[in-house]
Order: C-alpha cells, then sequence, then structure tokens
C-alpha cells in the first residue's frame, strides 16, 4: 500500500510535560483516531453517533500534527543521598523504624503491635519514600528503563502497549500514532522574574548564563545546567532504541542545544558569543551520536534567527573541523521573539536567513520554526518556505476565552490576530445560541453554543478550556491544511 505524501505544513505544538493539553485519551481517539461509533459529546442519539461514524477527518488532523517534547519538563529526575543523622533523638527513631520493619519473624512491629511481612515491606518503602531529593539531573536509558519496567510491573493485568514500547509511550503517555520532535526548550527565555525593590512597577528576567559546557534550562525544580552529552541521553531515553522503521519515524528528531538570549541585550559581543557555543553544542551531540552503536533519532541543527546577517560558517557548527563546509539535513530556527521590530522586517530575517542556509552545498531539506505565538508569524513562516511551525497559542487562547474564526478562503499576507479571535468571555454572547463558527467547525464541538461557552467561562469551568482547545486546535489544523494545498498549488 502506497503510503500518501507528508503535508507542505505541520503544526508542532507544544506539550506540557509530554501531554496534549486537555485532552484525555478518549477525546484523543475522537479527534485523531478512526470511529468507533462514539458519539459527539454529551449526546447519547444515535444521530450524532452516525455522523462520527463518517468522519473521515481524523486522516488529515493525524498528519498535519506533531506534539513538541520539552526535555526540560518531561526529562527531569531526582537524585537522592542518604543523610546522616546528627540528633540522638533523630537517630532513635530511625533505629526504631528500622527494627520494626526488620524483625526476624517480620511480626513485630511497634511494641503490641503485629503486622504482617507485607505490612513490615510497604512501612519500610514508605519510609524510603519520604526522602528529600538533594538535587536534579537528566534522565538516562538505564533510568528510563527502570521506570518502565516499574511501570509494566504494577500494570500487569491491563497492559496494551507491546513489549517494544518507548518512554515516551509508556510513562508519557504519548500516543503511538503521534510523531514527536524533542527539544530542550521551545523558548528562549525564561519566566523566572524579579520585583523591584519596592516590590511594584516593571518586572525584570533572569537569565542564568550558559558555560561552553551547558546550557542553562529553566525546569520546573529552578534552573538546572544539562551538558550536550547529558542532553542526548535524555533524548535517547525518551525515544528508546527502535524496534523498527516504523518507531524510528514516529520519532520525527530532536533539536540540539541552544544557548540563550538576553531580550534586552542585542549587542554583537553577546551574539556572537552565543552563536558560537551554539554550534560547539551541536558539535558534540553529532560526535557523540556517531558514537553510538543503536541507531538514533534525527538530529536538527539549532540556528538563531539574531543570526541572519552573518555569513554561513558563522552559523552552522562543524563536527569535524577539517571539514569548511558543514553537512546539514533538517535546521530548526530558534529565537523567532528576540527579533522585536516590525512583522515584515522578522519576515526578511528569516527569509535572509533562509536563503544563506540554502546556499550551502549540502541544502536543508526541512526547515522547522520552534516557537511562534501569533496567527501573522504562522502564515508568514508557511509562506517562506517553514514545513514545521511550533506553537503554545492555542492553549493560551483557551485559558483566555479566546476561540479561533479563520477565514480559510483568504489566507493572504495581510491577516491579522484582531480579525482571528472570538472572545467569548464578552457578555454579548450571553444568549448567541450560534455555535462558534457557522462552518468548519469541529463536530466534537459544533453541538455547543456561543452562549453555553460562555457561561462555562463565568462559571470558571475546566470544561470552557477543554471545549475551546478542541475547537481551536481544529481551527488551526484547518488553516495548515489549506495552507499545504496553497503550497502544493504555488509549485504547480
Amino acid at each position: 500500500m502506497s503510503v500518501p505524501p507528508a503535508p507542505r505544513v505541520r503544526l508542532l505544538i507544544h506539550a506540557q510535560d509530554g501531554c496534549l493539553p486537555y485532552l484525555t485519551p478518549q477525546l484523543l481517539d475522537l479527534l485523531f483516531s478512526p470511529s468507533q461509533g462514539g458519539g459527539e459529546i454529551g449526546s447519547g442519539d444515535g444521530e450524532a453517533s452516525d455522523k462520527l461514524d463518517n468522519d473521515e477527518d481524523w486522516k488529515w488532523r493525524r498528519a498535519h500534527l506533531l506534539l513538541g517534547v520539552a526535555v526540560k519538563d518531561t526529562c527531569i529526575v531526582p537524585m537522592f543521598q542518604e543523610s546522616k543523622m546528627k540528633s540522638t533523638a533523630a537517630s532513635k527513631r530511625k533505629r526504631d523504624a528500622d527494627s520494626a520493619v526488620s524483625s526476624a519473624d517480620g511480626k513485630i512491629g511497634k511494641p503490641g503491635e503485629a503486622v504482617s511481612k507485607n505490612d513490615a515491606a510497604n512501612r519500610k518503602a514508605n519510609v524510603d519514600d519520604t526522602k528529600k531529593p538533594v538535587g536534579y539531573t537528566f534522565l538516562t536509558p538505564g533510568k528510563a528503563e527502570f521506570i518502565c519496567s516499574e511501570i509494566r510491573e504494577h500494570a500487569k493485568s491491563s497492559w496494551k502497549e507491546p513489549p517494544s514500547a518507548s518512554y515516551a509511550q509508556i510513562h508519557l503517555k504519548i500516543p503511538s500514532f503521534v510523531e514527536t520532535i524533542i527539544a530542550p526548550s521551545f523558548s528562549l527565555d525564561g519566566p523566572s522574574e524579579r520585583r523591584s525593590d519596592n516590590g511594584v512597577g516593571t518586572r525584570e528576567k533572569i537569565i542564568p548564563q550558559s558555560t561552553k559546557n551547558a546550557m542553562q534550562i529553566d525546569t520546573p525544580h529552578g534552573w538546572q545546567k544539562i551538558q550536550p552529552e547529558q542532553y542526548w541521553r535524555a533524548v535517547m531515553s525518551v525515544t528508546g532504541p527502535p524496534s523498527s522503521s516504523e518507531e524510528m519515524n514516529l520519532a520525527a528528531g530532536a533539536v540540539g542545544l541552544f544557548d540563550l538570549v538576553s531580550l534586552n541585550r542585542a549587542d554583537s559581543p553577546s551574539r556572537e558569543k552565543m552563536l558560537k557555543r551554539t554550534n560547539d553544542w551541536s558539535s558534540r551531540i553529532q560526535s557523540f551520536r556517531a558514537s553510538q552503536k543503536q541507531p538514533c533519532t534525527g538530529f536538527w541543527t539549532p540556528v538563531h534567527l539574531s543570526g541572519w546577517d552573518l555569513p554561513l560558517e558563522s552559523l552552522l557548527a562543524r563536527p569535524n573541523r577539517r571539514d569548511s563546509t558543514p553537512s546539514i539535513d533538517r535546521v530548526a530556527i530558534v529565537g523567532w521573539e528576540s527579533i522585536t521590530s516590525t512583522r515584515e522586517h522578522r519576515r526578511q530575517c528569516l527569509r535572509r536567513l533562509m536563503g544563506t542556509l540554502n546556499s550551502s552545498p549540502s541544502k536543508p531539506k526541512e526547515y522547522a520554526l520552534l516557537a511562534v505565538n501569533d496567527i501573522e508569524s504562522i502564515v508568514d513562516a508557511a509562506n517562506e518556505g517553514v514545513s514545521i511551525i511550533g506553537t503554545d497559542l492555542l492553549r493560551r487562547l483557551s485559558l483566555s476565552g479566546l476561540a479561533l474564526c479563520l477565514d480559510l478562503t483568504d489566507i493572504s499576507s495581510s491577516i491579522s490576530s484582531e480579525q482571528c479571535y472570538l472572545d467569548l468571555k464578552d457578555r454579548k454572547f450571553a444568549e448567541d445560541a450560534s455555535p462558534i463558527v457557522e462552518s468548519g467547525g469541529c463536530k466534537v464541538t459544533s453541538s455547543f453554543s456561543r452562549a453555553y461557552i460562555h457561561h462555562l467561562i463565568e462559571a470558571k469551568e475546566m470544561l470552557a478550556q477543554t471545549l475551546l482547545f478542541i475547537h481551536n486546535l481544529n481551527q488551526m489544523l484547518l488553516l495548515f491544511r489549506q495552507m499545504s494545498h496553497d503550497s502544493v498549488q504555488r509549485d504547480e
């Protein structure tokens, strides 16, 4: 059976902890799997079931979707160390606990209390679980295999995944049909902030400086340093050794480490240092990948958009320093938000950067833009030839009570965000019985009116965010399908 060609433009959704926001396994099945006879949410009639039985939309939705997995929140693991008891009272409590769980007959707990051997073992496990981590590090293949084996052991009765399933499928619960791209982070600046001395006024972003040996990543447990080899071990831990070409294809690759950039410092010396560190890290990763015996997922070379005016040799790393023309296959463009000027200037920077990269003897086969957060940037990137566009826009819109309402008959560079959003928090929708959009709506959400979603927002129900995310995801995938079609039409 012939495999249909991949779409020209695909959506890369930023995942949180490796999960698609708001979507339960049941909702994922409704959107991205063949219908098994289930009806729309909240409906039990046969007519709704027939609608989904004839739904073939899952095919193009699945084809246009990629999931972005960030190492900073999916591969951070605690480190434990046996603490030394200094106080006499603490030592006595530890001795009492040890004697209670390790008595010879296994039947003595506290004085006067009889416990079974299982209870004693559980108590010992609970004592171990109360240890506080002394620090955090990143996932290794050995640790990933241990976590997966523990999950398999505790879920034998209901286990459905094949034995070859990877950490991404077993622990992160990423559906097997979703392609993933792994990155250290999807933003070049972190959320850490510092207030002014008087507690009011503007906030100043604090970004720890990276070193030539390690990148700083803002994890849920604070800023952590990660070295290139350590990062690629984490990537290998998530993907696992693929047992077939199909599993290899499901991991669409991993982006190399890239240095953080301060939005308030665009001076040339800082930029040159940032680019050099990024190139050095890429060289080390590629050398480490080449030394591995097992097959590895593909590598996306990170390139900063802020270097749009630099020559090719300053943009790319050389795995072998004797090579005058570094080999590049796939390029991930980072730092879209570092260009803070006009929309047209940002697009010109992207065009100049891609033109420089295309002048390389080993012209890149594919471009990805890791992080954009407005409709204008998405359309501009697609028009310039970027094939994978990453965004967290859908989650942000859903949190803000905004619904996408795109006119897919007129996708041009003149599109603006003001024309695309419907603010369902507005009280004018309190009695509006019409659907969110009149045509092109998702079958899962088309039965819900604007008034109902407005009511959910006012009542602070999480269902409002879930329904809005499903609707916005469908609208965005429709946009990407139309942009793919337009790209094909331009080439004919």
